[in-house]
């Protein structure tokens, strides 16, 4: 900074946010960053822990306009609440196409409302149990309702996205219980235990681990 240079763009590697914000604190020109990064609950962390002074989402990486702009509307409200912010992250859907030949309908799974994704012409005796990541606290079956989709189109069965009870209003164990609930219920649909498959991503992916264990104990 003392040779005039007004701002430092991502000191370190972007996803070393704690090491980002300590070149930030002991500088006083702007730091910069994010350009890299993809994932909005990385983006929010990195907005409420003041890791940097700028965002810099880029369009391309984003993966479109609208979700560049996610961005910009949390870092423009760091203290957004926790309704709107859920509101935001239903949008999380949109840039993802829509896979072709895969129909949807909402069910009521043994009390935990889910949506069935189903390819015409597949397996129905086969399912993907599928649970949305979002740190628990973000995301529903609306989200990753594509996501569903194309996953039961790849595979040829149907897949089954939970819209388990989040925090923290429900604490865990209560959205893992939704899950264990959900999946006993599909088996007195008459699927059997073998030809399902549990899945998910991010926190999704530790519930559908966590899930299996609770179902045995």
């Amino acid at each position: 900074q003392e040779h005039g240079v007004s701002h430092f763009e991502e000191p370190c590697p972007y996803w070393e946010l704690g090491q980002t914000k300590q070149v930030r604190d002991a500088l006083a020109i702007d730091v910069t960053g994010g350009e890299q990064d993809n994932y909005l609950p990385h983006w929010r962390h990195m907005i409420e822990m003041g890791a940097v002074d700028i965002v810099q989402p880029d369009v391309c990486y984003m993966g479109g306009l609208s979700r560049t702009l996610r961005v910009a509307r949390m870092a423009a409200n760091p203290e957004m609440g926790l309704d709107e912010m859920r509101d935001l992250f239903e949008e999380w859907h949109l840039p993802t196409v829509e896979p072709e030949g895969v129909t949807y309908a909402e069910v009521d799974a043994g009390g935990v409302p889910a949506i069935w994704c189903a390819p015409v012409g597949c397996d129905e005796s086969r399912v993907i149990f599928y649970t949305h990541g979002g740190g628990y606290v973000v995301g529903s079956m609306h989200t990753h309702r594509k996501l569903g989709g194309h996953l039961a189109k790849a595979a040829g069965c149907r897949a089954l996205v939970i819209d388990y009870r989040r925090a923290p209003e429900n604490p865990h164990p209560q959205p893992v219980e939704d899950a264990v609930r959900a999946y006993r219920w599909l088996l007195d649909q008459g699927i059997e235990a073998g030809h399902v498959v549990t899945c998910g991503d991010s926190a999704g992916g530790g519930m559908c681990t966590s899930m299996v264990l609770q179902a045995r104990d």
